[in-house]
C-alpha cells in the first residue's frame, strides 16, 4: 500500500512523553517558551496581566461564583435601601398628613382663632400635635417596619463619663454656631439675586404660663422628640448601611421635616454634628442636650423680651453664643487631645459588593422625591416676591430632576474610578 508523505511524521522519536515536533529546532515541551527571546515568562494566575498586548483576565469557576455573590449581595441591598427610603419617606408624608388632619380638626371646632392669638394654646397644641402626634407615632411606627433591618437598641444610650459628655456638647453648641453662619451665608445669597427668605413665626409669650409653654415646646420637647424621630428611629435604620451614610441621609430628612428652605438648611448642618455625636458617643442623651440647649437661646431671648425689653434680651443672646462659642474651643480641644473626635478604630477592607455614598443616596431617593418636591413648594411659599403657582411648579419639577441627575452623574464616575481601579491597577 502506497503511504501519503504528508501523512509521515518524520519526527517519530518520543521526547520524553511529548509527541510534538521541535519548534524552530528547538525542544520546546513548555507552551510558554518563546525560542526568539530565549526565556521563559510565567503565566498569569490570577488578577490582570498585560505585556503590551490585549489585558489577560482568566475567569475560573470560583471567581464567576465569587463575582456573582458579590453581585447578588448589591441587588439585596439596593432593595433593602429602596424599601427603607419608601417607609422613611412614607413617615414624613404621614407626619405633614396628620398636622392638616388636626389642623383642620382645630378648624371645624372653632378654635383656629384662638391658636392665631394664644401664645399658650399655640404652644400646647404644637406640643400635642406635633412632636407627639405627627413626629413620635410615624417614626415609632417606621422603626416597627423596619426593625428587622434596623441596627439595635432602638435608644443608644451606652455609658459616658460627665465631663466627656459635657465636652461634647459644648462642642456641639459650637457647631450650631457655626451653623447659623452658614444660613446666613445662605440667605444674603437669595438676597443679592433679589429674593427674601422667611420662616413661619412663632407668638411671643405674653403671661408666665405661654412663656413655661414656649420652653416645653420649643426647646425641651423638640430636643427629645425629634433626636427620637431622627437620631433613634431613623439613624437606627440606616446605619447599617454605614455610619456616615447614615448621618447625612438622617441629616436629610431632619431638614425636610422643618418645611423651609432656612430652616433646611440649619437642621442639615446641624443634624450632621448630632448624628456624629450619637454615633461616637453610642449615646443619644448629648444630641438631646445640644438639641434643647440650642433652641433654648431663642426661647431665652423671647422671654427676656416678654420681661426685660428687646435690648436685654439681644445683650443677653450674644453673651449666650460668646460663652458657648469658648466653651466649644475648650471641648474641640480636650476631644483632640484625647482623641475622641476623631479616634480610628481598625479600618475595615471595603468589599466588592459595598455601594458607594452616591449609589445609597440614589436608592433612597425615589421615597425622599414627595417629601423632597413638598419642601420645595413650601419653601417657595416664604420667597419674597413669591412666584406663580405655574413657577411653583415647574420650579419644583427642575429641582427634584436636577438632584436625581446630579446623584446619577456622581454615582457614574465613582464607578468608572472603582473600576479603572480594579481592572487596570488590580486594586
Amino acid at each position: 500500500m502506497n503511504q501519503n508523505p504528508y501523512n509521515q511524521n518524520p519526527y517519530n522519536n518520543n521526547y520524553n512523553g511529548y509527541q510534538q515536533p521541535p519548534q524552530g529546532g528547538y525542544y520546546n515541551p513548555n507552551p510558554y517558551y518563546t525560542p526568539n527571546r530565549g526565556s521563559y515568562y510565567t503565566p498569569p494566575q490570577s488578577g490582570v496581566y498585560q505585556a503590551g498586548g490585549p489585558i489577560y483576565s482568566p475567569q475560573t469557576a470560583q471567581e464567576i461564583k465569587k463575582q456573582q455573590y458579590y453581585q447578588e449581595k448589591r441587588r439585596k441591598e439596593k432593595n433593602e435601601l429602596l424599601l427603607k427610603g419608601v417607609v422613611i419617606g412614607g413617615a414624613i408624608l404621614a407626619m405633614l398628613i396628620i398636622e392638616i388632619i388636626l389642623v383642620t380638626a382645630m378648624q371645624i371646632l372653632g378654635y383656629y382663632e384662638l391658636y392665631e392669638t394664644s401664645a399658650l394654646f399655640e404652644n400646647c397644641f404644637n406640643i400635642f400635635a406635633v412632636h407627639i402626634c405627627a413626629m413620635a407615632i410615624p417614626f415609632t411606627i417606621m422603626w416597627l417596619i423596619l426593625r428587622q433591618k434596623s441596627v439595635p437598641p432602638l435608644i443608644p444610650t451606652k455609658k459616658i463619663g460627665k465631663l466627656k459628655a459635657f465636652m461634647w456638647i459644648s462642642f456641639g453648641m459650637g457647631c450650631c454656631m457655626a451653623a447659623n453662619f452658614i444660613t446666613n451665608f445662605v440667605i444674603q445669597l437669595f438676597e443679592m439675586g433679589g429674593y427674601e427668605l422667611s420662616q413661619p413665626e412663632i407668638l411671643n409669650a405674653q403671661d408666665p404660663f405661654a412663656a413655661i409653654a414656649l420652653v416645653f415646646s420649643t426647646a425641651i420637647v423638640p430636643g427629645i422628640f425629634e433626636e427620637y424621630a431622627m437620631r433613634c428611629c431613623t439613624l437606627g435604620a440606616l446605619k447599617k448601611h454605614g455610619k456616615a451614610f447614615g448621618v447625612i441621609a438622617v441629616s436629610v430628612v431632619f431638614g425636610l421635616i422643618h418645611g423651609n428652605l432656612i430652616q433646611f438648611v440649619f437642621a442639615f448642618c446641624v443634624g450632621l454634628v448630632l448624628g456624629y455625636i450619637t454615633v461616637k458617643t453610642d449615646n443619644v442623651i448629648p444630641a438631646m442636650l445640644i438639641h434643647g440647649l440650642n433652641n433654648g437661646i431663642s426661647v431665652t431671648q423671647e422671654i427676656l423680651e416678654y420681661t426685660s425689653g428687646k435690648d436685654v434680651a439681644k445683650t443677653v443672646s450674644a453673651v449666650l453664643v460668646y460663652v458657648w462659642i469658648a466653651l466649644a474651643v475648650i471641648g474641640l480641644v480636650y476631644l483632640v487631645v484625647n482623641r475622641e473626635l476623631f479616634q480610628k478604630g481598625k479600618k475595615q477592607p471595603k468589599e466588592p459588593s459595598a455601594l458607594n455614598m452616591a449609589e445609597k443616596l440614589l436608592c433612597l431617593y425615589p421615597g425622599f422625591l414627595l417629601p423632597f418636591a413638598i419642601l420645595i413648594f413650601e419653601t417657595l411659599q416664604y420667597i419674597t416676591p413669591q412666584p406663580t403657582i405655574a413657577q411653583q411648579i415647574v420650579i419644583t419639577i427642575i429641582a427634584v430632576i436636577v438632584v436625581a441627575v446630579i446623584l446619577g452623574i456622581i454615582v457614574i464616575i465613582q464607578n468608572n474610578n472603582q473600576q479603572h481601579k480594579q481592572y487596570y491597577y488590580g486594586k
